[in-house]
């Protein structure tokens, strides 16, 4: 049989190990390190193979623009802050 899950629905269960009830788009972005895992992507583009292609994975929201669908300046600086800290 055919199985109907979603790619999210992997990713969610077996490669993040979250449920639903785990994500709240009113937490505050970077400020719990539960609500944050980076992983190489499964999926990585063609690109040249000495570059890791990492994904944030995160349980809330990040405001982007409504015109463009591309990250705001404020959540682009609160990832790039993120993935310089020691984490």
């Amino acid at each position: 049989k055919r199985s109907t899950r979603s790619v999210a629905e992997f990713i969610r269960k077996k490669r993040l190990g979250w449920s639903p009830e785990d994500f709240d788009l009113n937490l505050t972005p970077f400020r719990r390190p539960e609500d944050v895992k980076v992983l190489l992507n499964d999926w990585p583009y063609l690109i040249d193979e000495k570059i890791v292609h990492l994904v944030v994975w995160t349980k809330f929201a990040l405001p982007d623009d409504t015109d463009t669908g591309l990250l705001t300046e404020k959540p682009k600086g609160d990832i790039e802050d993120y993935m310089n800290s020691p984490f």
